[in-house]
């Protein structure tokens, strides 16, 4: 009865340490691309196309390494609404049209635990990333920048 009491204490330590610990960032490779934003700015994303990845997106996240980021991808241009619902850290939302040209971007929307959200939204729009907030204003982004694929 000892050793079963003292597995289960292991096993609820793993588990919170494992909960403690939620932050995105490039460990798994399988998942992570590689984009250059203007000329210079390297960025490591996880990639998020399926309807699934994409309502999931960053919720639940405790943190974001520094260059990295989630980008949404569309298969064709769309009107695209954002919310924060259980996005815990406040990020920088930049949209791409189909050319990759950034046309709209919302700096430092904060996080949001509880409803209402507020929507974010932009017109004609084929990829958005989201970034740490101040991340666009930190590195110069402006409206017209595009960005590339590196891998």
């Amino acid at each position: 009865m000892k050793y079963l009491y003292v597995f289960f204490l292991v096993l609820a330590s793993l588990s919170l340490f494992a909960c403690a610990n939620t932050h995105f960032s490039d460990s798994k490779q399988e998942e992570t691309i590689y984009v250059l934003l203007g000329n210079d700015i390297r960025l490591s994303v996880r990639q998020f196309a399926t309807i699934e990845e994409k309502e999931k997106g960053l919720m639940g996240i405790n943190f974001l390494e520094k260059n990295s980021g989630a980008l949404f991808t569309y298969q064709k241009p769309e009107n695209v609404v954002f919310w924060m619902k259980n996005t815990k850290i406040p990020l920088d939302l930049i949209f791409f049209d189909e050319n990759r040209r950034l046309s709209k971007l919302i700096p430092s929307v904060p996080s949001c635990m509880k409803d209402p959200c507020r929507k974010y939204d932009a017109e004609n729009i084929q990829y958005v990333l989201e970034v740490n907030a101040g991340f666009a204003k930190q590195n110069n982004i402006v409206l017209g920048m595009n960005f590339s694929f590196l891998n």
